[in-house]
């Protein structure tokens, strides 16, 4: 090979080596088949109706989505599907009343009231007071697990005062209508046997012990009970008088006692 023929071949070769590689060839005779490409919205792949295409490696162009209008708000808080432009219901605000978050209301001292159960629970205690649990849960034929919650929140609103003794909780409206000893005594009248020593003692003043048991029934060691009781609470005073102690009701405490002078008929009274 002459010396410019060589130039030529190797001119030749690098200009190969540096161009882009060749489309792949096609044999003889075949032809370009179009393909069915499927179209948004259509029953193809993804459902839709068809377009005739190329199977060619060119991507199609994809058609833009013209912008979504605002959805328009209907009125009394409803705003329309996209979909179907029928009003659906949407969250209001949370800022709403005061005291009220998701359809919660706190509970405070001037609403407490406000819930009728809860009205009828305080409207008992007012009318009976020193009644108990037992007794409230009878008045108004309510489970007890739900009157121990109303009871809760009128004690933490201070609606209610409790006096527990001895087990049993008693509750007293509050606002100061009743004395602290003013509750004492309409607890110890709750009890029968308590109720009538303190009426006979209201009703004859200087009664002593024996007398009450004669009265009432009972055994002598039982009228010592409640009036060691009645003492400690401050209800009675008692006064030694020779071999006798002479009980006299404190006039604080003589406000809800019932006198009664004779609880059994003096003719039952033995001689």
């Amino acid at each position: 090979m002459s010396r410019p023929g060589a130039w030529a071949f190797i001119i030749l070769m690098l200009a190969t080596a540096m161009s882009p590689a060749p489309a792949s060839a096609l044999p003889a005779g075949t032809t370009m088949m179009p393909m069915s490409m499927p179209i948004n919205g259509g029953s193809g792949h993804h459902g839709g109706s068809t377009s005739t295409g190329c199977n060619c490696n060119i991507p199609e162009p994809v058609a833009t989505a013209a912008p979504t209008p605002p959805v328009p708000r209907s009125a009394g808080g409803q705003e329309s599907s996209p979909c179907t432009r029928t009003a659906i219901p949407v969250l209001n605000s949370l800022a709403g009343t005061p005291g009220r978050f998701s359809g919660i209301r706190r509970i405070y001292k001037k609403n407490v009231l406000d819930h009728p159960v809860r009205a009828a629970v305080y409207t008992t205690i007012v009318a009976i007071p020193g009644i108990d649990i037992a007794g409230i849960a009878a008045e108004l034929s309510m489970n007890r697990e739900t009157l121990r919650y109303h009871l809760g929140q009128l004690e933490s609103a201070t609606r209610i005062v409790v006096l527990r003794d001895r087990g049993i909780v008693r509750y007293y409206e509050n606002h100061g209508r009743y004395t602290l000893l003013e509750r004492k005594v309409l607890q110890h009248l709750w009890n029968p046997t308590a109720k009538d020593v303190l009426s006979l003692v209201a009703a004859q003043p200087g009664i002593t012990q024996s007398e009450i048991a004669s009265r009432i029934g009972v055994t002598p060691p039982t009228v010592r009970w409640y009036l060691q009781r009645f003492s400690g609470d401050g209800i009675v005073t008692g006064q030694h008088e020779g071999k006798y102690t002479r009980y006299t009701m404190v006039a604080e405490a003589g406000r809800f006692v019932p006198a009664s002078t004779s609880i059994i008929p003096d003719s039952a009274v033995p001689a």
